[in-house]
């Protein structure tokens, strides 16, 4: 039987501006109030299940919703 030695854990990093992610696979960007925004290359909270027009009340919270609802 074949198995897949890759973890299926993520660290979750919530950014707001672009910056230089560390090349491991396990960091996983997610741009944080990204309702009305311009794109900044990393994945957005404001797609699929999200409260990321909340983000002004939650703060980073509307990345780990996010995560919670799409991962």
């Amino acid at each position: 039987m074949e198995t897949d030695n890759s973890p299926d854990i993520k660290i979750l990093i919530a950014c707001h501006k672009k910056f230089d992610v560390p090349s491991d696979p396990i960091y996983f960007p997610v741009h944080v109030g990204a309702e009305g925004k311009a794109p900044i290359g990393f994945t957005p909270d404001n797609t699929g299940d999200n409260i990321s027009t909340k983000n002004c009340m939650y703060s980073e919270m509307t990345g780990l919703y996010w995560a919670w609802k799409n991962l």
